[in-house]
């Protein structure tokens, strides 16, 4: 820390004291540490999701061990309301319970997705690859 000269040396060791190594460590030396023991970081439930580029499907779900989770959920928004610090910890941090087929094409070329255009003649005649479809839109752009 001896690169900023604004921060004396004195009141550094006296964060260092009061806080704790790990936080002085995160604060003034960008190095972000897991406690031994944690699976996971203190702030993984306090994400704001409706603040972050795009999402985690297991945010959509229930905390499947909770007894009654709506009744937590209401005890929740009402500390909120009260004015009391909550944390909503009704979402599981469980990703096995999304299923899916996330990307998996369809066994049944039926159920393929289909490109619809006016430009037939920038359509090939067979299926395009997934990663050919770019390449589609871009030609119908540049052809307007």
């Amino acid at each position: 820390m001896d690169q900023v000269p604004r921060i004396s040396r004195a009141y550094l060791d006296r964060v260092r004291r009061q806080m704790g190594e790990s936080w002085y460590r995160q604060e003034f030396c960008c190095s972000f540490e897991a406690l031994e023991g944690l699976v996971y970081p203190d702030f993984a439930r306090c994400v704001d999701i409706h603040r972050k580029p795009g999402y985690d499907p297991v945010e959509l779900f229930l905390d499947p061990k909770l007894a009654f989770p709506r009744l937590k959920i209401a005890w929740r928004l009402l500390q909120k309301q009260l004015g009391f610090r909550m944390l909503m910890d009704v979402i599981p941090l469980d990703a096995s319970l999304v299923k899916g087929s996330h990307g998996i094409r369809p066994a049944d070329p039926r159920h393929y997705p289909v490109l619809i255009s006016p430009r037939r003649d920038l359509l090939p005649e067979k299926p395009l690859a997934a990663t050919e479809v770019y390449r589609v839109i871009q030609e119908h752009i540049r052809s307007r």
